[in-house]
């Protein structure tokens, strides 16, 4: 009865040393399996910020397209408002000028009337 008590004894300490070696490996890999989770969770993070950083240099960029676009839509406004402009001035400027010749050209031929009159008294009095 005491061999077997003992040998029970050897058993139990047999499977509590089994046991704790289960057990040892078992931290061990929750361990490892901690660390791989990590840098798993590193990778993501690096990875979102990665994407992150291109999607906001993209955004900028289309911003700054659309800024120029912006400047160069009323550039051109500008300048067809200075064509409009011009144009309007000139114009003003050819009605001005043809008035001018069409009055020249009436006081031209009222002058000429009075002279041809002028040359018709005399060669009369002649």
């Amino acid at each position: 009865a005491y061999m077997l008590k003992v040998s029970q004894l050897m058993q139990l300490v047999e499977d509590k040393e089994l046991a704790g070696e289960e057990k040892t490996k078992a931290k061990r890999r929750a361990e490892e399996l901690r660390k791989e989770l990590e840098a798993e969770k590193k990778a993501v993070r690096k990875e979102a910020e990665k994407r992150k950083l291109e999607l906001e240099d993209q955004l900028k960029k289309q911003e700054a397209a659309a800024r120029k676009k912006e400047a160069d839509r009323k550039d051109l406004e500008d300048q067809e408002a200075a064509v409009r402009t011009e144009a309007s001035t000139n114009a003003k400027a050819a009605r001005a000028l043809q008035e001018m010749i069409e009055a020249e050209s009436a006081a031209k031929a009222e002058s000429l009337k009075v002279t041809a009159r002028a040359v018709a008294a005399r060669a009369e009095s002649l």
